[in-house]
């Protein structure tokens, strides 16, 4: 039992760490319950570095116990009305979707490291607006904070997709066989057909192969959405310089899993994925929508990444968020998990502002 005496709280306004606060964030990233690149110290500095305003402040909470880091809380004071986890609140366009963030936690001192949050949060609650997290996973800590906070907070909860994944077995075989029989008697036929083709996938292995692949990752996946009148997230320049950066990271630490599939010597579609702790999460795909051959090529990059995935011992396959009914996700999972918009207010700023509005209504009516 840990001993609450030897309890301390720190906070950290700047990313001028120490290397004990990096190694603790390291390991507690890598024990959570769900890791995922989302929260590692390689994805929220450079977040922090792109995309914090000038008003926005450092708040990153580390909770220890004997001088052991035993929590983590990655906030930020977006301005001076809202408490944020780093990596959200970016302008939609340039919208980088950080996905699953929460507090760290060792698990073994997982109930009073929830308790100190909670004290940290309700001390901090009268200076500011409202708390909000978004596309946090149903059974995270950060929901468990939140709850410990409803007698001081009106709380809006919305369900905002699913979380699509697939618990990866032994072989690909065994992956196929669970999937459905007329999708996968489809998908053999058009992998025949690729074959025949002499279709290739190619493993991005190089940092001239990065900037050549994600050019036409970029191109690809903003024509796809033209068509449909929109702008794809690869049209805005912020998005652009996060990626270039944050791919570059990946392949140094040999994280990044870029594939491209070639016909004819022409790309036809490339994906992007990230892979951390025995798991590797889809970000983006661009496929060719003008190719004249039915060859479902996004399927067939998901499934060569699931095969790569497989022959490496990867224990997940994660699609990450998608829509809770018709998504094309369901296809390849067999786990799905509810995520959430959660926004705190305090009650007492609440009531003052009804109170405030009342006695402006009441003037005018007399």
């Amino acid at each position: 039992m840990a001993d609450i005496n030897k309890l301390s709280v720190e906070i950290i306004t700047t990313w001028d760490l120490t290397e004990k606060h990096k190694q603790s964030w390291q390991k507690l990233a890598a024990n959570h319950y769900n890791p995922n690149v989302f929260f590692t110290l390689d994805w929220l500095t450079l977040w922090w570095d792109v995309f914090a305003q000038k008003n926005d402040r450092l708040h990153v909470i580390f909770i220890s116990i004997a001088d052991n880091i035993v929590g983590i809380c990655p906030f930020y004071f977006q301005g001076d009305t809202t408490l944020r986890f780093i990596g959200t609140g970016e302008p939609e366009i340039s919208e980088v979707c950080s996905e699953y963030l929460d507090v760290l936690i060792e698990r073994s001192n997982q109930s009073i490291v929830l308790d100190v949050i909670t004290q940290q949060l309700s001390g901090i609650m009268g200076g500011i607006n409202k708390f909000e997290f978004n596309n946090v996973l149903k059974g995270s800590h950060i929901l468990a904070v939140a709850n410990k906070l409803k007698k001081q907070c009106f709380i809006n909860k919305r369900c905002v997709g699913l979380r699509y994944s697939a618990n990866l077995p032994k072989s690909y075989r065994e992956f196929t066989e669970s999937l459905s029989k007329s999708f996968m008697t489809q998908m053999r036929r058009k992998q025949r057909k690729l074959s025949k083709l002499k279709g290739q996938f190619v493993e991005v292995n190089s940092e001239n192969e990065l900037n050549l692949y994600l050019q036409h990752l970029q191109q690809l996946h903003c024509a796809r959405w033209n068509k449909k009148g929109l702008q794809g997230a690869f049209s805005e320049k912020t998005f652009i310089h996060f990626h270039h950066k944050f791919t570059r990271v990946l392949l140094a630490k040999n994280l990044l899993s870029m594939k491209v599939l070639i016909i004819d010597d022409e790309i036809h579609g490339v994906i992007y994925n990230m892979v951390y702790c025995g798991a590797r999460f889809f970000y983006q795909i661009g496929i060719n929508l003008d190719y004249k051959e039915n060859l479902s090529i996004g399927t067939q990059l998901h499934l060569e990444e699931i095969r790569t995935a497989i022959a490496k011992n990867d224990n997940i396959y994660d699609f990450m968020k998608g829509k809770i009914t018709n998504s094309y996700k369901q296809n390849f999972t067999n786990q799905t998990t509810e995520m959430f918009d959660i926004v705190l207010i305090n009650k007492l700023h609440l009531k003052s502002i009804f109170k405030l509005l009342f006695s402006r209504f009441r003037c005018k009516w007399f």
